[in-house]
């Protein structure tokens, strides 16, 4: 057996992501969440595009948006942040 790559696991997220999903319902998005979330993407600047995944549970509809300005740096912090925020996230 031959090994042709090591890294640390706290580096595999930030390597092998593609994409970070943001997941929320409708109804508990305000102006202040929206700012609070995009003053987190703020502080991660990066190349990994953003997706936002928006449903409404009443009327079982889901809508997603990419975002095609912001993107982000996808790493431990950035999620620990996120965890902290209680956002709901994918990383793809």
């Amino acid at each position: 057996m031959k090994f042709l790559h090591f890294e640390l696991l706290s580096d595999t997220i930030k390597s092998n992501s593609k994409k970070l999903i943001i997941s929320s319902d409708l109804s508990s998005l305000d102006q202040e969440r929206i700012d609070q979330i995009k003053n987190i993407f703020n502080r991660y600047k990066g190349g990994k595009p953003i997706g936002f995944d928006i449903y409404h549970t009443e009327d079982k509809m889901k809508i997603t948006l990419n975002s095609r300005k912001q993107k982000v740096d996808v790493c431990n912090d950035l999620l620990d942040e996120l965890d902290l925020a209680s956002v709901k996230y994918i990383i793809k």
